[in-house]
């Protein structure tokens, strides 16, 4: 049997009428060089698109097993075997840090009198069952406030125990109603820090033995350093008639962005 592979001193079979090794096996190797650099300038546009989305942090570690989606943040591991978005994971994830049975109980007292994170659920909840599409094998929707502001927190969380920098204290104050806004300011702000490419240092709250910031965050690159305190009052935003009338809390708005397709 003849092999097909060119003879190194036969002519090329491209026609060109030059031996091949003076003509198209000099450009194999070419080729594969070229392949190599098309794969890494994909994977650095991607890396570019991630940190505009995303800021700079990690990508979402996650991996299929046994028919089980898991996901890593920080030191733990999460698993669910429904979970085929991220999306599905944060919904997950907000309720865990929480607490289920404090979320349980949340969802178990009239709406208005529930924790400003559980009416944002509700409402988000409401607002997919009747406005979902389908979308191949996912149902998809545009968000409104309420579902935005409830992954935006989950979203928060997450960047903040990815990087070690959950504080406890803030998660007790998150399920008292009367510290939550003041608690999510301060969460949204040392997420915000994170996904700018800072380190973030706590100062130790208990300490009053001098005035001192709640973090102090150094730039990865530059090395600035700004002393942060994040404080907001507790106060509700205008509130219309109807509002009046029902006692509704309205709560604040918070930016942010939220995950994507886990993959």
């Amino acid at each position: 049997m003849k092999s097909s592979q060119p003879r190194r001193k036969g002519l090329c079979p491209c026609g060109s009428g030059k031996k091949f090794k003076r003509c198209c096996e000099l450009k194999e190797p070419l080729k594969g060089i070229q392949e190599v650099v098309r794969l890494i300038r994909d994977q650095e546009q991607k890396a570019m698109l991630r940190k505009i989305q995303y800021g700079n942090i990690g990508p979402v570690v996650s991996a299929e097993f046994k028919g089980q989606r898991i996901v890593a943040v920080g030191n733990r591991l999460y698993y669910r075997s429904e979970w085929k978005t991220f999306i599905d994971f944060l919904d997950f994830y907000v309720k865990t840090m929480l607490g289920k049975e404090w979320w349980e109980d949340e969802f178990k007292k009239p709406l208005n009198q529930r924790s400003p994170v559980c009416i944002w659920a509700h409402e988000a909840y409401e607002y997919q069952r009747t406005n979902a599409t389908a979308e191949g094998d996912l149902l998809g929707v545009v968000p409104n406030g309420p579902m935005q502001e409830f992954l935006c927190l989950a979203y928060d969380l997450y960047v903040l125990q990815n990087h070690q920098l959950l504080q406890q204290d803030v998660l007790k104050r998150l399920r008292l109603t009367p510290n939550f806004h003041g608690a999510r300011y301060e969460l949204m702000v040392a997420a915000t820090f994170v996904r700018a490419g800072f380190d973030i240092h706590f100062e130790n709250e208990k300490d009053g033995s001098s005035r001192h910031p709640e973090f102090i965050a150094i730039h990865k690159k530059t090395g600035v350093s700004i002393d942060v305190e994040a404080k907001k009052r507790n106060r509700l935003n205008k509130l219309s008639p109807e509002d009046f009338e029902s006692g509704r809390e309205v709560v604040p708005i918070f930016g942010g962005v939220c995950g994507n397709r886990i993959s």
